[in-house]
């Protein structure tokens, strides 16, 4: 598993309270920027593959600001995480580079999720689409890598 996931595993999930109402930040936010509010409910329905539901933080504070947003059948959900861990594949030697998404993008697949890690200028971010229910979840590892690419490429264009 890649970085992103073991933070997802290490922090649990994003538990209830949370909006689907969501929009992006503003420019003047960036800075201090809100995973939950840098990409539209449409945004993540669309890599989500259906309506998004609760949206819920989930991070360290300053050190990772995360975001869970789960589809409303509850069998995957969508991340959006800001780290400040380095956006290269120094530590994932699996992962394919991804042209046109922000200053460099690395995608790496799992068995059950994918994610794109994404350095746009000084800002690092991850997208990562989770598959909890294997039996229900049946996206190929292309299908996950072509679902984050127009999220994160949003994300981008606001950081």
């Amino acid at each position: 598993m890649g970085a992103l996931l073991a933070v997802v595993t290490l922090s649990g999930c994003g538990g209830g309270g949370g909006s689907d109402t969501r929009t992006p930040d503003k420019p003047a936010a960036k800075k201090a920027a809100d995973a939950c509010k840098v990409a539209t409910t449409e945004e993540v329905a669309a890599a989500l593959g259906s309506p998004a539901g609760e949206s819920a933080p989930n991070g360290m504070g300053d050190v990772i600001r995360q975001c869970d947003t789960w589809n409303v059948e509850r069998d995957r959900y969508v991340v959006v995480q800001f780290t400040s861990l380095p956006v290269d594949t120094t530590d994932r030697p699996q992962a394919q580079k991804v042209a046109g998404v922000g200053d460099a993008a690395y995608f790496e697949a799992g068995k059950e999720d994918g994610t794109l890690y994404v350095r746009k200028g000084s800002v690092e971010f991850a997208v990562a689409i989770i598959g909890v229910e294997m039996t229900t979840f049946t996206q190929t590892p292309d299908q996950m890598r072509d679902s984050l690419i127009p999220l994160a490429r949003a994300i981008a264009s606001r950081v």
